[in-house]
């Protein structure tokens, strides 16, 4: 084998070439047993109440096993969710209120795909609306400050922002918005649940904290200790290892970029399968996924700059406004990145949320920094302007050589190598001011910008056992492994406020 084959990715190919099994892919043969299929019905009002469900159409349908509603589906449990995902407020078809459009309200089990969909059609549903906010333009009387966005500070001081600002010499005044972005990854969503004899749960899906998941599970359906938080904790704090009841099978996600934590399809099919006493899959359709799958909320923010005549940033103020969905405590980290980039002297943030009549947003690749980023960056190439400064020379004058909140010196930081590195690649003193114009008519020009990823390492565990004829490894890796005490797992969920927490 060539070096440069023994570096590929071992389940690239299977990948590129189409053969890689996800989990709707998963039948018989891949499992060892059989399975119903399953197909979620959504809600078509915004926001309101089921007045009245009439299943008879579709329970005749031959081939329809049963039809799941909030009157039939089975009871589950108040969750914990450490992923801060819906699940912590919103459990799935327990009630006949409606919180936003698209949200499940029935689940057709039956032998086919096929047949379920058509029973699907059939279901008679009658709802009663009620007026509600679904953009923060509509919301701002449910604007609130918070304490904690994503893992970091709600609120962020340094110095008097708000004085330095005003004796500024040079001061900027920006708006910018955000509308919301969804995942659209190669598989839509798709879970396995099958109900074992011993009284636990098999589920097979595609999740990114496994752990939490798998936690999430056995809080629902009030399994034993070992998949509640007492049996996490015990891991974490005490690196004990118990066997739980919920055997949760991580398969390729297909892109997941965020959205498979803690999955509200992936309780549906363990409902399903709990009702019917066999095995169901689920799987989503497109459409779906925009509302039963997390995503990045709305943001609008205010970001304002004081400077002196040189472009040397006096004051930083940003004002994030983020919108939260009807459940789920995730808001979006805007201040994580906003004021660690520059050496600004003072800077103040303070992110307000508004809970919408929508389904939860969640993380998404770069919480936080593609609000953030954008806004700072644009507003620095407008400082630039201002000041009349090359906008490379006012970034490397606001450079940080110092971590800008803590003051605590970089453990290594390279930025302003990149800077002279980009800079002498594409010619930056000598491009023309202004643009240079094109042969079609347009306008060309050269720009330039600052971003980062926080990196933060975690440590991750694994088991091995031999066997005769071979070896099994066991490993789950997750991001929370290593905050510094399981108290700071309920403090980042906004379960308890950071005074109680800080242990």
């Amino acid at each position: 084998m060539s070096k440069a084959e023994n570096e590929w990715r071992v389940d690239g190919p299977d990948k590129v070439m189409g053969r890689t099994l996800y989990v709707d892919d998963l039948r018989r043969a891949d499992l060892g047993f059989e399975m119903l299929h399953a197909v979620i019905v959504t809600s078509t009002i915004a926001k309101g109440r089921i007045t009245k469900i009439n299943t008879a159409k579709a329970d005749a349908l031959q081939g329809v096993r049963a039809v799941m509603t909030h009157l039939n589906a089975p009871r589950l449990r108040k969750v914990l969710s450490l992923s801060m995902s819906e699940i912590g407020d919103i459990r799935p078809l327990q009630t006949a209120r409606i919180h936003y459009r698209g949200q499940a309200v029935a689940v057709i089990i039956a032998e086919d795909a096929k047949t379920a969909q058509t029973a699907a059609g059939l279901l008679e549903i009658d709802c009663e609306s009620e007026a509600g906010a679904f953009v923060l333009a509509d919301a701002q009387d449910r604007l609130k400050p918070v304490k904690r966005a994503g893992m970091a500070p709600g609120k962020i001081t340094k110095g008097d922002a708000a004085a330095a600002y005003t004796a500024s010499d040079t001061q900027l005044d920006l708006s910018f918005h955000a509308a919301p972005y969804h995942h659209n990854a190669i598989e839509p969503g798709a879970a396995i649940a099958k109900w074992d004899d011993d009284g636990g749960l098999t589920v097979h899906a595609a999740v990114q904290w496994h752990h939490i998941d798998t936690m999430a599970l056995g809080q629902a359906f009030g399994l034993g200790m070992a998949d509640r938080l007492p049996g996490f904790l015990a891991r974490k704090v005490l690196g004990r290892t118990f066997e739980g009841k919920v055997r949760l099978h991580n398969h390729f996600a297909g892109g997941a970029f965020g959205r498979n934590l803690a999955m509200t399809h992936m309780f549906l099919a363990a409902m399903a399968a709990k009702l019917v006493r066999e095995p169901v899959k689920i799987a989503l359709s497109r459409a779906q996924t925009y509302t039963l799958l997390s995503y990045r909320g709305e943001v609008a923010q205010r970001l304002r700059i004081g400077a002196d005549k040189s472009g040397r940033m006096n004051a930083l103020i940003v004002d994030p406004d983020c919108a939260n969905g009807a459940g789920g405590a995730y808001v979006e980290p805007v201040g994580s990145w906003s004021c660690q980039i520059y050496g600004q002297k003072t800077h103040h943030l303070q992110h307000r949320v508004a809970k919408l009549d929508l389904n939860a947003n969640g993380w998404m690749r770069g919480p936080g920094g593609a609000s953030a980023m954008f806004a700072l960056e644009t507003a620095m190439d407008e400082l630039a302007l201002a000041t009349g400064r090359d906008p490379l020379e006012v970034r490397l004058r606001n450079y940080a050589d110092t971590d800008p909140e803590s003051g605590k010196p970089w453990s290594r930081k390279s930025l302003r190598a990149c800077y002279d590195a980009g800079a002498a690649a594409i010619g930056w003193d000598q491009r023309p001011k202004g643009g240079s114009l094109r042969a079609d008519g347009r306008l060309r020009g050269f720009g330039m910008a600052t971003s980062y990823e926080g990196c933060l390492r975690f440590p991750a565990s694994a088991g091995v056992t031999l066997h005769q004829n071979g070896v099994t490894i066991s490993a789950a890796i997750h991001r929370w492994a290593a905050l510094p005490h399981p108290m700071n797992w309920l403090r980042q969920c906004n379960f308890l406020p950071p005074k109680a927490a800080a242990l």
